[in-house]
């Protein structure tokens, strides 16, 4: 759902021969940077704003493509490489180098300090690019930016090796250049120069010397689709199902206090709680302001943490954290299960509770308590529910009921009640909007460059499953068995144009994070058509 100004088209437009020739002239220019030393193809793919897409088509070419083909046909198949894509941009580059790449070297014999000059404008170009992308600058990243520089400076000051032209180093010499060419800021061109062959392929391209170019070639193949793969990894490396449990609180608000929300708000900020076993076992970190030292750090959740009602509502939804999810949780269950005498509940009352009372009976209310507001919105069982606590922690007290599931169109629901101001109450639904603003770093849909300066309240939540006795890739994130992936995100742009997406994916063996911020981008750009 959507409203934007003059806002014509609602239909979901594929690309067009338009856009793939546009395509086709960045991989042009990708491959006339590619071709001189000191200058990057990744750093024009950057600039283009086609990288991430780049990155994340090479690392999806797996194995799994030709299963594809044979179980779905062709048309899958290619679809899911995203072949289009792939033949545009290689299409531009291939002509570029046996073409553009005369030119160049033409205009750098006759023209030098122009063309160098040109380039040296697009290097400061994509500096100040780059740096447009860092939402807040921080002592690691600044020190990851003198590394990097420090890196760079080293490699430059390199001496060039003597020529090698036996095919084993071409090959290498091709998986390593290759590397540097999809990095911005590093220039394959001169990774060659400094390893003795850039004067080799260069010749082998001016007389299409087809074996030379052929080893070349596959040994770009190879670290291409390896390096591809940490690059992705390092793009995506940071659930929506805890909306359900914001909802059980603030529902338990309003029992508490039903005429009063000023008293409702107080609770959240004066009500501290301890983590005990239920916040442990998780991976995501919360931040940690240390008042004494004035340093923040980030750290897991242990044992002895003590936050109040809204600090770790706000670690369950900016961070992720799911053991600060369980905790909100268990606080839910108690606020149903004490009433009126919650807010003088006591730990060691609290802690005696979970003791005694019956594992059946907390896992009915549990189940209950953030299940049943969901109902009352209309959000049907299949969905959307929670069965099971996010931690193992909270596992000896409460056990899991009837599984979780969350849906596209249950997701949506929550969005369209939310906005109407209908989640409990008009206050409540706003208070519940505020928690979901993204505070911490954006990531996933959130992390789509068309939505820079939009106004985002989003939560992403995944769900993966891996069964290594098949013999297939699986890992965090890119389960062969099941891997989810959701996200759930109001925006609204600057110019007024606001709109609600509830996207969920499963495609099995792939992180699929930068997916979901193409996807953002997509959506954005058919919205304001």
């Amino acid at each position: 759902m959507w409203s934007c100004p003059e806002v014509h088209n609602d239909k979901i437009m594929q690309r067009s021969l338009k856009d793939y020739l546009t395509i086709t002239l960045k991989g042009m220019a990708m491959g006339a940077a590619d071709v001189v030393p000191g200058v990057s193809g990744g750093t024009i793919a950057f600039i283009t704003g086609i990288y991430q897409e780049l990155i994340a088509t090479i690392s999806g070419i797996n194995f799994g493509l030709i299963k594809i083909w044979k179980d779905q046909g062709f048309a899958s198949m290619w679809k899911e490489a995203n072949g289009s894509f792939i033949v545009a941009l290689l299409s531009g580059i291939l002509v570029s180098i046996f073409t553009v790449m005369r030119l160049t070297n033409y205009l750098l014999e006759a023209h030098p300090i122009m063309i160098w000059s040109f380039f040296f404008g697009l290097i400061l170009a994509s500096i100040w690019f780059v740096a447009k992308q860092i939402p807040k600058w921080n002592f690691k990243i600044i020190l990851a930016l003198l590394i990097g520089a420090a890196v760079a400076l080293y490699i430059v000051t390199l001496p060039p090796m003597g020529a090698n032209n036996s095919l084993w180093f071409l090959f290498l010499a091709g998986s390593i250049a290759v590397c540097a060419m999809i990095l911005p800021g590093i220039s394959g061109a001169f990774i060659l120069v400094l390893l003795g062959s850039y004067k080799t392929i260069t010749e082998a391209a001016h007389d299409f010397d087809l074996k030379t170019l052929g080893v070349v070639a596959l040994g770009a193949i190879v670290g291409l689709l390896t390096f591809s793969r940490v690059l992705k990894w390092l793009f995506d490396h940071y659930s929506s199902i805890t909306l359900a449990v914001l909802t059980g609180l603030f529902t338990q608000l309003a029992k508490i206090y039903p005429d009063n929300f000023e008293m409702r708000l107080d609770l959240l900020r004066n009500k501290s709680v301890k983590a005990g076993q239920w916040g442990l076992t998780d991976e995501h970190t919360i931040p940690i302001y240390n008042i004494e030292t004035k340093k923040l750090v980030k750290r897991q959740v242990i044992a002895s943490d003590v936050f109040t009602l809204f600090e770790w509502a706000d670690h369950m939804l900016s961070v992720s954290n799911n053991g600060a999810a369980s905790i909100v949780w268990r606080e839910v269950l108690l606020m149903e299960a004490f009433g009126n005498k919650y807010p003088a509940l006591t730990q060691e009352e609290a802690d005696k509770y979970f003791k005694e009372t019956n594992r059946k009976l907390l896992t009915d209310l549990g189940n209950d308590v953030v299940n049943l507001p969901l109902r009352d919105l209309g959000i049907s069982k299949d969905e959307w529910r929670l069965g099971t606590f996010f931690t193992r922690g909270a596992n000896t007290y409460v056990g899991a009921k009837d599984g979780s599931i969350g849906t596209p169109i249950g997701l949506m629901k929550f969005l369209i009640k939310l906005e109407q101001g209908n989640i409990v109450d008009t206050q409540s639904s706003l208070e519940m909007k505020r928690l979901m603003y993204m505070t911490d770093r954006r990531i996933r849909y959130a992390q789509s460059p068309a939505l820079k300066e939009a106004a985002v309240y989003f939560k992403s939540g995944s769900l993966y499953k891996c069964d290594r006795s098949k013999g297939e890739a699986c890992g965090k994130y890119m389960g062969n068995v099941q891997n989810f992936m959701n996200s759930v995100v109001i925006v609204e742009q600057p110019d007024n144009c606001k709109y609600m997406v509830a996207l969920m994916s499963n495609v099995l063996r792939k992180n699929s994070g930068t997916d979901h911020m193409y996807l953002a981008s997509q959506v954005d750009k058919i919205i304001k058509k």
